[in-house]
């Protein structure tokens, strides 16, 4: 018994920990520009945008179709996938 009520108080102590720190944490940036090369691989990002997930989650996402391996580069993006 003693086990089980030590459980619970250290999961309810996880938990509000989880729910406190997820409240005061700040997103430290917002406005993003995503770059891709037209692969399968790469349509989860473009469905992201078209159902709105990034915006539920206050982020301002600019995605971009770029075009093959030599013409792209990283620098152009925010956050690439190859």
């Amino acid at each position: 018994m003693a086990k089980n009520i030590m459980k619970k108080v250290l999961s309810l102590g996880l938990g509000l920990s989880i729910v406190t720190t997820a409240a005061m944490a700040k997103l430290e940036k917002t406005d993003l520009k995503i770059g891709f090369i037209a692969l399968t691989d790469c349509a989860p990002i473009v469905v992201a945008k078209e159902k709105g997930f990034f915006e539920k989650y206050g982020l301002n996402v600019h995605v971009a179709k770029e075009g093959g391996r030599m013409a792209w580069y990283p620098a152009k993006s925010d956050f690439w996938r190859v």
